[in-house]
């Protein structure tokens, strides 16, 4: 489900089926779009920190699962379902 009209047509450029919902956009992926995503997207990604000492390095040769509780987010979206379509409220946490 979409509700941005922006990505929307993104999606449908790269040849995903896009369908009309109620309040928002039903996309769908085709297998043939996820195994090209696969093949180009990097192997190893690295989450910086403010002590290169923490950082955390993904990368897909190292068979482990990795768990955070994300309560260092800073910044994120509150969304209100008051209309047709959502409204995103940026919100600021301390620092």
């Amino acid at each position: 489900m979409c509700y941005n009209q922006q990505a929307t047509k993104i999606f449908k450029a790269a040849g995903a089926k896009v369908e009309d919902a109620a309040k928002c956009v039903r996309i769908r992926i085709p297998s043939v779009i996820i195994d090209k995503i696969l093949k180009t997207a990097p192997s190893k990604i690295i989450l910086g920190a403010r002590n290169p000492e923490n950082r955390l390095i993904l990368d897909a040769c190292e068979p482990r699962v990795r768990f955070g509780s994300g309560s260092e987010t800073n910044v994120w979206l509150d969304v209100d379902f008051d209309g047709k379509m959502p409204v995103f409220t940026r919100q600021q946490g301390s620092v």
